[in-house]
């Protein structure tokens, strides 16, 4: 940009005309082009330099409109929030690019159609970032304000706990409001950057787990669910398994592991590429920022920082290699066996109206996710032990 026009655009009375002047739906509509442009790191950063970041992105008032905000927080709690952003979007946005030009296994179109064909889902719901230019937007959006979402969460689980029992609005995340209500995007678009945030976590939390350990348990070994015909098949080095009764020790641990994945891939469903890629790039981000305390070292430390990125990238391959073995793309369009009136007329008859159906409706799902292609009259035996008193 011209040397004159960034003084220009940092003149207080651009802001102030910005503000008053221009409405908020166009100021959003702006921000979407910018993300889908060929530099969406470039773009944010000019927003950063010219001072007009948080006059785009508007950090919560401790007064809206003569009212106290409900989610009136500390504005000291977002310093650096927007450079860190910055950093994290760079990150995310460059790996992508490596990703491209070398893609890991569960980046590849074909293999992710393969690996969505055990619960039904096609191309639609495949499709990798690189085809997927509204999925990017949407990461772009959830990396550059991820830095900022942290900042207004203290507990995600105890948040989310609660937030059941609120109405829609009073339950909606910051992130959610700062796009719908200041920059007028869609809520669709809202929500679904809020869940990859979210998602983001969620795998996140899975690796400091071990989550990689069990994925290597996985491919060693060489455990698939695949779609075979009309039926899913499970197989386990060399040798096909019955969900129904097998009860080898690293099948169970596995099993374990598929069901904890599927609780964040369904929340997320078909961008789970993009929370998976966010989290990854958290961890390169943190590991980039750990050499700062050992310049001094100079190069020994720079190459024991690529040794680190190394093992970040190798942990993510294995761990996302193990989810595509264990049939878990498209997760999140699984069809119970047993419908609602099944249950209340034969199997479970006399389980009341409330709380305890969705506890059996629960129930069906964890069992069928952790006995892929298992039979309905397994399930049926399973939510009969675990529900006597209905029976």
């Amino acid at each position: 940009m011209d040397e004159a026009l960034r003084k220009a655009a940092a003149d207080e009375r651009v802001k102030e005309a910005l503000e008053q002047k221009v409405s908020r739906e166009r100021i959003g509509s702006e921000v979407d082009l910018m993300l889908k442009s060929r530099d969406p790191v470039g773009a944010m950063r000019l927003l950063i330099n010219i001072g007009l970041i948080e006059t785009v992105f508007p950090l919560p008032n401790e007064e809206s409109k003569g009212k106290k905000s409900q989610s009136a927080v500390d504005r000291s709690k977002f310093e650096g929030a927007f450079d860190e952003g910055l950093s994290l979007l760079s990150t995310t946005h460059d790996h992508l690019c490596d990703c491209k030009v070398n893609p890991p296994l569960w980046c590849e179109a074909r293999r992710a159609l393969e690996a969505g064909a055990v619960n039904g889902v096609g191309k639609e719901d495949t499709r990798i970032l690189m085809e997927d230019e509204d999925a990017r937007r949407l990461l772009w959006y959830a990396a550059f304000l991820k830095p900022f979402r942290d900042r207004t969460i203290e507990d995600d689980e105890d948040r989310e706990h609660e937030d059941r029992k609120k109405p829609r609005k009073s339950k909606r995340s910051a992130i959610v409001t700062l796009l719908v209500d200041e920059l007028k995007r869609p809520s669709r678009d809202a929500d679904a950057v809020d869940k990859i945030m979210r998602a983001a976590d969620g795998f996140s939390r899975l690796l400091s787990m071990g989550g990689d350990v069990s994925g290597l348990s996985v491919l060693l070994s060489e455990l698939h669910v695949i779609h075979r015909g009309e039926k899913v098949v499970c197989t386990m080095n060399g040798r096909t398994v019955n969900p129904n009764t097998e009860n080898d020790a690293i099948w169970n641990h596995c099993m374990e592991f598929r069901e904890d994945c599927a609780t964040v891939l369904k929340r997320i469903g078909p961008l789970w590429r993009a929370a998976f890629i966010l989290s990854l790039t958290e961890q390169l981000v943190k590991a980039a920022g750990s050499e700062i305390e050992y310049t001094i070292e100079g190069d020994v430390i720079d190459e024991a920082n690529e040794e680190v990125v190394s093992g970040i990238l190798q942990k993510y391959d294995v761990f996302a290699a193990a989810m595509m073995n264990l049939g878990l793309i498209g997760i999140w369009n699984q069809q119970p066996l047993l419908n609602g009136e099944d249950i209340k007329q034969s199997i479970l008859p006399r389980i009341p109206i409330g709380p305890a159906f969705r506890d059996v409706m629960d129930s069906q799902t964890s069992w069928m996710i952790s006995h892929p292609g298992g039979s309905r009259e397994k399930l049926v035996e399973h939510l009969q032990n675990e529900f006597e008193e209905f029976t």
